[in-house]
């Protein structure tokens, strides 16, 4: 049993190592996309929608750089909190995706089933007005 602990706290002990430069790498990374989605993709005519993403690239970049400097069991704290946030955001995303699909299939159906309604009132109207219209031709 202690075999496996030990394994384990020897990946951490690397991943801890090096989760400063790939940490960086990442920012770094996001900071390349977000530059080839506002300058290359919109043309740079979208810089007031993308100011806000090289705003969190540049902070974050700035934060890696700090990590380098910190203990390896701060790096170790943080990471674990890194990794906790990064959990929370996703599985939130995919409760609010997924109320959100089903939200509008409901709607869909409730619009549907009204919309079916209404056709069905119209048909009647114009079968009573066609019937209407067809006694007073007859009179004539």
């Amino acid at each position: 049993m202690d075999k496996h602990f030990g394994n384990i706290n020897n990946i951490l002990k690397k991943i801890i190592k090096d989760i400063s430069f790939y940490f960086l790498i990442i920012c770094l990374a996001l900071y390349v996309y977000v530059f080839y989605r506002a300058e290359i993709i919109h043309e740079g005519k979208q810089e007031n929608y993308y100011e806000i993403y090289y705003i969190i690239s540049f902070v974050l970049i700035l934060f890696s750089i700090l990590i380098f400097f910190l203990k390896k069991k701060l790096k170790l704290k943080i990471f674990k909190i890194i990794i906790f946030l990064f959990l929370l955001f996703f599985s939130a995303e995919a409760v609010l995706n997924i109320n959100y699909h089903l939200g509008v299939n409901f709607m869909y159906k409730e619009l549907n089933a009204s919309l079916n309604k209404k056709k069905k009132s119209i048909n009647y109207l114009e079968l009573n007005y066609s019937k209407k219209i067809g006694k007073i031709t007859t009179l004539y």
